[in-house]
């Protein structure tokens, strides 16, 4: 799971999601709207069997979904 941003000189190219090597979306315009969007796809998949998911998937949804932060 990586967001990935390419550049031509000092504006982006392209912004876009990677889930387990395949683009999944591109062109998303910045690097905030493309992490909620990835957070939404968690959302999806944490709803999936979890058995079903790739290693990496569910060592995402436990680091990021369900930690908590204290300040």
């Amino acid at each position: 799971m990586k967001i990935y941003l390419i550049k031509e000189g000092d504006s982006p190219e392209d912004i876009g999601i990677v889930l387990e090597g395949t683009q999944v979306r591109t062109n998303l315009g910045s690097v905030a709207k493309a992490s909620s969007i990835l957070l939404g796809l968690t959302y999806v998949f944490q709803k999936l069997d979890n058995s079903k998911l790739s290693s990496k998937v569910q060592y995402f949804l436990s680091s990021v979904l369900f930690t908590e932060t204290f300040n």
